[in-house]
């Protein structure tokens, strides 16, 4: 994979312009990294950009059992946006292991239960898994959570 950057030096300052490329075949760097706040959330860190190339591969699979298109609310947070949207201090989030999804046609609920089924026979482990009314978190950080599966409604 190739990240396409351009780098200007404008009035003292190196300013870097991202171009957008696909992490995974649906998933692209920008929807990542999407946020409706005003501020900054580009992930340049190239341990969280690992982290969102390995959760893209999870969305793929989640994606291919639901049968159709996943859309991210929310996948990386920059501390600031995360502050800003009210994410707790350990988000996974912040370090690219988390997206909140939501399927067009498709309750929560369903989502939610594929996501279980996903797990149960692909044998995919997860961080995380939380039902909330409108969408499902999803997070792949297996370190500090095993295979949470609950709902926050």
């Amino acid at each position: 994979m190739m990240i396409m950057s351009f780098f200007y030096y404008i009035c003292g300052k190196i300013i870097v312009i991202m171009v957008d490329f696909n992490i995974s075949k649906h998933f692209t760097y920008l929807e990542m990294c999407f946020t409706r706040t005003s501020f900054d959330n580009l992930c340049v860190n190239p341990f969280y950009v690992t982290n969102l190339v390995r959760l893209c591969d999870v969305l793929e699979v989640i994606r291919d059992a639901v049968g159709k298109p996943l859309h991210v609310n929310s996948a990386y947070r920059s501390p600031r946006v995360n502050h800003a949207v009210g994410g707790v201090l350990t988000s996974d989030h912040l370090y690219g292991f988390a997206a909140d999804i939501y399927v067009d046609n498709l309750s929560s609920l369903d989502l939610y239960n594929v996501i279980k089924s996903v797990h149960t026979k692909a044998g995919i482990d997860f961080g995380q898994v939380i039902r909330y009314k409108t969408f499902v978190h999803v997070s792949i950080n297996t370190e500090r959570h095993k295979n949470e599966f609950f709902e926050k409604l």
